[in-house]
């Protein structure tokens, strides 16, 4: 899977759909996992916030691979476009996760009869975790096809650089307080 770095620019450069995704949280201190993690329930105020965050790291992004006006016009496109794709896979994974969990949670039946009926509702999750993986990396090469080489080698290097990011966070268990 693509390291951090990727993900923030898949996040700024391609989609924006992270904000859809069930909360999640570090045990030791409470700090979100990922990004997915950070917009779900949230109060407005809360909301509003974040995507202001989220809006000062696209401008980072975009400043530090020196985007032309152009650029930021097609990678908006392809963004929109992402968002299209994803967000009735979003939709279906939401709606496969509350199947799974009302299943966990019927105490009528036995653990043979839930993995029973889990597992196909696991292979079709597995499906779309594979439709959306095919729909970033292909988000990905069309933003990428857009940059000029020099553009290319900066976003290689930051890459790279949230690798290790994601690297050090996976060693801390996911608490970025560490």
């Amino acid at each position: 899977m693509l390291k951090q770095t990727l993900i923030i620019a898949s996040l700024f450069a391609l989609t924006t759909t992270s904000a859809i995704a069930a909360p999640a949280k570090c045990p030791e201190c409470a700090c979100p996992k990922t990004p997915e993690q950070v917009a779900a329930k949230m109060t407005p105020e809360q909301q509003a916030e974040f995507k202001a965050r989220m809006e000062q790291k696209r401008a980072e992004f975009e400043a530090r691979l020196q985007l032309t006006d152009e650029q930021k016009a097609q990678a908006k496109v392809i963004r929109e476009n992402s968002v299209k794709e994803i967000k009735p896979l979003m939709e279906k994974k939401k709606e496969t996760i509350a199947k799974i969990k009302t299943i966990k949670a019927n105490q009528k039946l036995s653990d043979e009869q839930k993995s029973k009926k889990i597992k196909p509702l696991k292979e079709e999750m597995r499906s779309i975790k594979k439709q959306m993986k095919a729909i970033r990396e292909k988000n990905q090469a069309e933003f990428e096809a857009i940059l000029t080489d020099s553009q290319k080698a900066e976003l290689a290097k930051m890459k790279e650089e949230g690798k290790k990011k994601y690297e050090a966070r996976k060693k801390n268990k996911g608490c970025s307080k560490k």
